[in-house]
């Protein structure tokens, strides 16, 4: 453990210094490759530093003026104030400073996740084709570019199915604190653990709460809670319940709400329930959570109330991780065109292929990678 933590303090330190030597050669604005996403983060913690409300659109407004940033449209975070607490090491520093650790911080990621997830005896042909995965999967190229925390995500995913179970343990518990930065996307999971009476969920989640405390006190917890009773997409102005993303669940609220099935709002809370369900039924079929982990992030996928492209992300430990069998030549070929398609449909047909690009979780299935 002490290994683990002065390798994690070597490496902060240098992104901290490369961070600063390259803001002072090459600033970044809003608006530059990283930011679009990335400058939330930024907002939440330094407002919540000088006592604000992070969630106020006419605080983030007010705040993003100083830096010329998006002046008719604040970012909006709606993420939990823990998670400025965990980033607060990243997005410490001048804007600029903090979007250059914040890119270096993400590449760091990729790497840790393929040396995770790859095993050490994997062939030269294998490690080649995880790195060309990786290298070319579109939803990780999405968070990146647009400075979503996607990528950590993935950590989190990668933490959780190198075990066999999630016990009481420092992996487990960093794992489930990553995954509650957006909980919304791991219902099934939590699920999973209620019903199987496991109490690291808790422990996870009291630690988060507890973190939150420690730095910002209570009126930022309470701030948050308010901002999810009446949600607002940030660009559009408008709420989340009517927002239609690229992710599978958005589309398919929205289509059956045009058929007359039921309000967003509602839909939203139907979604969240058969979502955390599946993780029950899971459970209940269970043979070991080794083989359920991968079903119960496609499941969180599938479920979610609401979700972005970049969330898609943490499909990267499935496809390159050891359930893909990456050692036959026929699931390298499969796992590469699925990447390389994805990444090549975005690039010629824009935003079609973007927003079709939810099919990656069925055939993930249909692929056996999970």
């Amino acid at each position: 453990m002490f290994r683990i933590l002065l390798r994690i303090c070597a490496t902060l330190a240098l992104v901290w210094t490369t961070s600063r030597i390259a803001a002072s050669a090459l600033p970044i604005s809003p608006g530059d490759i990283g930011t679009r996403d990335g400058i939330q983060y930024w907002n939440s913690l330094q407002l919540l530093l000088s006592g604000e409300n992070p969630y106020d659109p006419q605080a983030v407004l007010d705040l993003e003026a100083t830096i010329g940033g998006y002046k008719n449209q604040p970012t909006m975070s709606r993420n939990p104030p823990w998670v400025a607490v965990f980033l607060s090491p990243i997005f410490w520093g001048s804007f600029s400073q903090a979007m250059w650790a914040w890119r270096l911080a993400q590449l760091i990621l990729v790497v840790v996740i393929w040396r995770l997830v790859v095993p050490s005896h994997a062939s030269r042909e294998q490690k080649i084709v995880s790195g060309i995965a990786l290298a070319a999967f579109y939803p990780l190229l999405d968070s990146f570019h647009s400075g979503q925390f996607g990528i950590l995500l993935a950590l989190g995913i990668t933490l959780i199915i190198r075990q066999r179970q999630l016990s009481f343990s420092l992996m487990s518990t960093t794992a489930l604190v990553i995954c509650l930065s957006k909980p919304h996307l791991f219902l099934p999971l939590f699920g999973y653990l209620v019903f199987d009476k496991s109490k690291i969920l808790i422990t996870a989640a009291c630690v988060c709460v507890a973190a939150s405390l420690a730095s910002f006190g209570l009126e930022p917890l309470l701030f948050w809670i308010e901002s999810i009773r009446a949600p607002l997409h940030p660009e559009l102005i408008t709420r989340v319940v009517e927002f239609r993303s690229d992710s599978l669940c958005s589309w398919t609220r929205g289509v059956l709400s045009d058929w007359g099935f039921g309000e967003s709002s509602w839909l939203m809370l139907v979604f969240a329930c058969a979502s955390l369900l599946s993780g029950y039924v899971v459970k209940k079929r269970s043979k070991d959570f080794e083989c359920d982990a991968p079903t119960l992030v496609l499941l969180g996928l599938l479920l979610t109330p609401y979700g972005w492209m970049s969330d898609y992300t943490i499909l990267v430990p499935l496809i390159i991780g050891p359930k893909a069998h990456l050692e036959l030549a026929t699931q390298r070929l499969k796992v590469i065109a699925l990447c390389v398609t994805s990444a090549g449909g975005a690039a010629v047909f824009g935003s079609a292929a973007h927003a079709c690009a939810w099919v990656l979780v069925p055939l993930c299935r249909l692929l056996r990678i999970a």
